[in-house]
């Protein structure tokens, strides 16, 4: 059955779950649900301008395709936040959510196996490139590490375990440029993209933070979704291994 594809605003839509006693429809398995209304719903975090997850998220295309084709249905995208696609899922506006970021330490449940592992950098200046004109810079040990805000709570728990100066969250790349240029900032901890951007100054170097927990993308189901996780991990365990 050839797969037809429509894209629909996350705004627009609304969920359907049964919650009247005695109703049946809940408890059926999430291939069951979907086969009955021909139509597979799956959430995807908004458009990437930085090209971070470009990647990442033609595999999640590849996949997404392969499970509607599997099922025999339409295949309905949902653009939405990333922030929005567990809930999402939990609310059953959408049937999988691709794209969601998890570490591996958090466990989190109902997930496929992960796909393009986010690296965590850290930033530092090049030792000719401080200027420290408010008077003689502290120790690098004493320093407060600047951290980015799109960092995840596992990964900033993990940077401050190491800190002896502590953590600062800065609200930009150029601000924590500035802090470490002026001696301030023992460096700053970013993803891979952020980290890219700061290098192309020539004043910083750029190292991967290897101890810092993995975080990589994965797809989400309900707890009723098992049948289709387990088709999602036959597909990209096929990709990523070829």
């Amino acid at each position: 059955m050839r797969t037809a594809f429509r894209w629909i605003c996350a705004a627009g839509c609304a969920a359907v779950v049964c919650t009247v006693p005695g109703c049946r429809a809940d408890i059926k398995d999430a291939e069951a649900r979907i086969k009955e209304k021909n139509v597979l719903t799956v959430a995807v975090p908004e458009t990437d301008e930085t090209g971070e997850r470009r990647e990442a998220a033609l595999l999640e295309d590849k996949t997404i395709r392969f499970l509607a084709e599997e099922l025999g249905v339409e295949l309905v995208l949902l653009e939405m936040p990333s922030s929005e696609l567990q809930t999402a899922v939990q609310e059953r506006k959408a049937d999988v959510a691709a794209g969601f970021v998890a570490a591996e330490e958090q466990g989190v449940e109902n997930c496929s196996i992960s796909y393009g592992l986010k690296g965590v950098y850290l930033v530092e200046v090049k030792a000719k490139a401080v200027d420290a004109p408010y008077g003689e810079p502290q120790s690098q040990e004493e320093k407060k590490i600047a951290v980015s805000p799109e960092l995840s709570g596992i990964v900033k728990t993990y940077v401050y375990s190491g800190a002896m100066g502590g953590l600062e969250e800065v609200d930009s790349a150029k601000e924590a440029a500035r802090l470490m240029l002026e001696g301030k900032a023992g460096g700053y901890v970013c993803y891979e993209q952020e980290a890219r951007e700061m290098l192309k100054e020539g004043k910083f170097l750029a190292k991967d933070l290897g101890g810092a927990p993995r975080e990589g993308y994965v797809f989400l189901a309900d707890r009723e979704g098992h049948k289709l996780l387990n088709v999602i991990n036959r597909f990209l365990t096929d990709e990523l291994m070829n």
